[in-house]
């Protein structure tokens, strides 16, 4: 017979193991890189605003190659412009998007910007920008603002300090590029205020050219682009509005020169642009089961009377094409990579915004390729 001691002790363990089998892991959120762009727009910043369109999208190629822990994060852009001729309550900021991971919006929104204006009020800015964005509640999420101009940062009448505490509770890390020569005395005010924050401190000249350099390579790389727009299956109300948008951005790219659109090009076959709010094949791609609930009527009219096994065969033929395409535009772009070298170019926003994510980015954990 088995003492009644050991028997209780044997219950005890059995419950415990039991217990604790049942326990479930907590989900461990996907890390996230929240940049948000603080551009002067007053009259002297052409040259500024040229290079921040002309830059976007090899800005968001380094930021699709984080990675923390072997896990690729969420990013998310934020546009706000300060300087222009808006209302003092507004501290002459506007808000053009929130924390957002669609690109192609607020590529959008910096296409539209126009220079005017005069009130440079940097602290405005910041001030808008900590109090206006979703920003991330966790603590070792990459949260970054860059701000950039060229007159003092310290215009206006503000408190510093209450916005520096503001920056520290959010977690928010305050980085500063000015634009302008070398030997211009207001680039202190700049680079003090980066200190306070303890951000990174940048100083660019925003008169440099940056080369174009065309190749017969280029020809190709454009063609697989366009066959890879053809993958692209808007469903939903709002569907073609977003599609139209990707080809305008595609559009709008090229005329600033070949080599900006090439980088735009690469964006798009990169894991972060992924579109499932409007295009089918990436919305079944996420959600096996996304055929089963979606209205039929929200499908495009050429693919509406499909047999269920008729439209899967579709989707599946149209990713394989899409794939495709995809491997073709990453073999020759890397190709033209090696082919073009590295470029030949004063110092410019694009390698600043670079120099910061790199710099801040390590001490949350979070590294970029160059390549």
């Amino acid at each position: 017979m088995v003492p009644l001691r050991l028997c209780f002790g044997i219950l005890i363990l059995f419950l415990t193991l039991c217990g604790s089998a049942q326990v479930p892991d907590r989900k461990r959120q996907q890390p996230k890189i929240q940049l948000a762009l603080l551009v002067d727009i007053s009259g002297s910043m052409d040259a500024l605003l040229n290079q921040t369109k002309s830059q976007f999208w090899n800005t968001a190629n380094y930021l699709s190659s984080a990675a923390k822990q072997g896990e690729k994060p969420v990013v998310e852009i934020a546009l706000i412009t300060y300087g222009g001729a808006l209302d003092s309550a507004s501290q002459h900021c506007r808000v053009l998007t929130d924390l957002t991971a669609d690109l192609d919006s607020v590529a959008e929104h910096l296409d539209r910007i126009k220079i005017g204006g005069s009130y440079e009020f940097c602290w405005g800015a910041i001030d808008h920008a900590l109090d206006k964005f979703n920003w991330s509640s966790q603590k070792n999420d990459l949260k970054l603002i860059v701000i950039a101009g060229n007159e003092s940062f310290n215009q206006g009448r503000f408190d510093p300090d209450r916005i520096i505490q503001k920056a520290k509770k959010e977690n928010v890390m305050i980085n500063t590029i000015f634009c302008s020569r070398k030997d211009d005395a207001e680039y202190l005010s700049w680079s003090n205020a980066a200190k306070l924050f303890s951000g990174e401190f940048s100083m660019i000249d925003i008169q440099d050219t940056i080369r174009s350099k065309e190749t017969d390579m280029d020809s190709k790389l454009i063609e697989f682009n366009d066959k890879l727009n053809g993958t692209y299956i808007p469903y939903g109300d709002d569907g073609k509005i977003y599609f139209e948008r990707m080809l305008k951005q595609d559009r709008s790219t090229k005329l600033l020169g070949i080599s900006f659109f090439r980088d735009r090009i690469y964006y798009k076959v990169s894991p972060a642009f992924r579109n499932p709010a409007w295009d089918l094949i990436d919305a079944v791609d996420m959600d096996s089961s996304f055929l089963e609930k979606i209205d039929t009527l929200a499908l495009p009219k050429t693919i509406r009377n499909l047999a269920p096994a008729q439209l899967l065969e579709f989707i599946r033929d149209t990713q394989h094409r899409r794939n495709d395409y995809q491997d073709a535009i990453r073999m020759r772009y890397e190709r033209l990579m090696k082919y073009l070298g590295p470029a030949k170019k004063g110092l410019t926003i694009d390698d600043s915004i670079k120099k910061i994510l790199e710099e801040q980015g390590r001490r949350k954990g979070f590294f970029f390729s160059r390549e």
